[in-house]
C-alpha cells in the first residue's frame, strides 16, 4: 500500500512543479503592451502549449544561437531582419524547422513535446496565425533567457 501512496505524492509534486515552472504574465494581458514591430524586421513567436514532459526544457536555437528555452505553457518572441531562419531544439536528437521571414511578417513556431528513446524530444513546427493566436491566449508571456 505504500507504493501507490508514493506514486500519488510524486505525481502531485510533479504537477505542482509544472505550475511553478512558468513565471511571467498571462499573454492575453501582455498582448496589447507588446512593442511595435520595427519597419525593417519580422517577428518570430516561439511557444509551447503543453505541460507534457515539463522537465524537458532544452535550449532553443535560432540559426545556431541560443534564444531561449522550451518552457511549458509559455511564449516569447524575437524580432529579426528579413532572411532565412532555422529554429532547433535538441535533447537526444536535434529537431528543427527552417523558414523565410519577410519584413513586417510574423511567424509562429510551436514547440511540441514528443516521446524519445531515452529522453523526451521537442519538435519545432510552423503554425498558422489563426491556430497560434488562439493558443497564445492560454499561455504565459516570458522574456526569453537562453541557457549558456
Amino acid at each position: 500500500m505504500r507504493f501507490p501512496r508514493r506514486m500519488v505524492l510524486i505525481f502531485v509534486a510533479a504537477i505542482a512543479l509544472a505550475g511553478c515552472a512558468t513565471q511571467g504574465v498571462p499573454y492575453k494581458e501582455q498582448e496589447a503592451k507588446l512593442p511595435p514591430l520595427a519597419a525593417s524586421a519580422g517577428r518570430i513567436f516561439i511557444y509551447r502549449s503543453s505541460s507534457l514532459g515539463f522537465a524537458v526544457q532544452p535550449t532553443v536555437y535560432l540559426n545556431g544561437a541560443p534564444i531561449g528555452t522550451a518552457v511549458p505553457n509559455a511564449a516569447y518572441f524575437v524580432d529579426r531582419p528579413k532572411g532565412t531562419y532555422e529554429i532547433a531544439a535538441s535533447t537526444e536528437v536535434e529537431k528543427k524547422v527552417t523558414f523565410v521571414l519577410d519584413t513586417g511578417e510574423i511567424k509562429y513556431v510551436l514547440l511540441t513535446p514528443t516521446f524519445g528513446v531515452l529522453v523526451g524530444r521537442i519538435v519545432p513546427e510552423l503554425v498558422a496565425k489563426d491556430e497560434a493566436t488562439k493558443e497564445l491566449l492560454e499561455l504565459t508571456f516570458i522574456t526569453p533567457s537562453p541557457a549558456k
